[in-house]
C-alpha cells in the first residue's frame, strides 16, 4: 500500500495515516504485528499490566488482558440490534448531492487519512480530495 500524499504519520496532535498492510483479518479483532516498521512505535505491555496513569503513546496489551467491566454482557441488561443499510445520496433531501472521496488506487480510505480540521472545530472535516455527486 502506498502513503498517499499529504498523509500524516508524524504529527501526534492530527490524524494519523496507518497503513493496514500486514493486518491480519482472519482475527477478531484484526491483529498485526507490533513491530511492523509501517506502523507507529508502540510500548507491549505484559498480559494484565497497565500503562502508568497519564501515559502517552501506543501501548500493546497481552492476548489474556482482562476485558473492562463494563464491556461484560450481563444477564437481565437489554441487548439492541444493528440494522445496516445503504442509502443514495440521490434519494435525499439533504444529502444531494452527496460527496464522492477521491481517493489514491489501492487505498479505499487515503482521503480521510490526509484530511484536516477546520480551525476551532475539530468535529468538522475538511476532505479536500472529494468532489460533489451521488
Amino acid at each position: 500500500m502506498a502513503v498517499p500524499p499529504n498523509a500524516n504519520t508524524t504529527d501526534k496532535a492530527a490524524p494519523f495515516f496507518i497503513d493496514t498492510t500486514g493486518l491480519d483479518f482472519s482475527t477478531k479483532p484484526p491483529t498485526r504485528d507490533p513491530k511492523n516498521p509501517n506502523y507507529p512505535r508502540a510500548t507491549e505491555l505484559r498480559d494484565g499490566e497497565l500503562p502508568p496513569a497519564g501515559a502517552e503513546g501506543n501501548f500493546i496489551i497481552g492476548p489474556t488482558h482482562a476485558p473492562a467491566p463494563e464491556a461484560i454482557a450481563k444477564e437481565g441488561v437489554p441487548r439492541g440490534t444493528t440494522v445496516s443499510f445503504t442509502m443514495s445520496s440521490k434519494d435525499s433531501v439533504i444529502y444531494n448531492p452527496g460527496l464522492i472521496r477521491d481517493d489514491v488506487p489501492g487505498c479505499g480510505n487515503s482521503s480521510i487519512m490526509s484530511t484536516t480540521t477546520a480551525p476551532g472545530d475539530k468535529s468538522n472535516m475538511l476532505v479536500t480530495t472529494s468532489h460533489p455527486g451521488t
